[in-house]
C-alpha cells in the first residue's frame, strides 16, 4: 500500500496554487481530495464567532477525517502572515499523527502577474480585486 500524503500548495494570489493543486490531485487519482482552504468561508455563516478560529477548526476537522480514511489531501491556500508557519507546523503534526508524508510547495510570481491574474477573476476574488500594491500582502 502506498503511503498517503498531505500536500500544501502555498503562495500569493495568482501564483497558480489552485492549478497546481488540481494537477497534483489528478496525478494521485482515487482516494485523493483537493480543496482550497480560503473557499471554506464562502457560504458559511459563523455568526458571532471568532471567524479565524471557526475556520481553522472546520478545516482541521475536514483534514483529519480525510487522513483518518486514508485519503491523500492536497490543500491550496496562502498560509501567509505571522501565523503561516504555525499553521504549517500544525498540519505537519497532523500528518505525523496519521503517518502521512507531508510536503509544502511554495509558489511565487511577480506583483504584476499577481495583480493581473486576480483582477481578471470572476466570483469570490472578483469582489476584492487588487487595485494597488498596498492592498496585497505578498509572501
Amino acid at each position: 500500500m502506498t503511503k498517503q500524503k498531505l500536500i500544501i500548495i502555498r503562495g500569493p494570489p495568482g501564483s497558480g496554487k489552485s492549478t497546481v493543486a488540481r494537477i497534483v490531485g489528478e496525478r494521485f487519482g482515487e482516494k485523493t481530495v483537493v480543496f482550497n482552504k480560503d473557499s471554506f468561508l464562502i457560504g458559511i455563516n459563523f455568526y458571532k464567532m471568532d471567524i479565524d478560529k471557526a475556520r481553522r477548526e472546520f478545516v482541521d476537522s475536514i483534514i483529519q477525517n480525510y487522513l483518518k480514511d486514508r485519503y491523500n489531501v492536497v490543500i491550496d491556500g496562502l498560509f501567509a502572515g505571522k501565523d503561516g508557519p504555525k499553521k504549517l507546523d500544525k498540519l505537519g503534526v497532523l500528518a505525523k499523527k496519521f503517518k502521512a508524508d507531508f510536503y509544502v510547495v511554495s509558489l511565487n510570481c511577480s506583483l504584476k502577474t499577481s495583480f493581473g491574474r486576480v483582477n481578471t477573476r470572476k466570483g469570490a476574488y472578483c469582489a476584492w480585486g487588487i487595485q494597488e500594491e498596498r492592498n496585497c500582502e505578498m509572501v
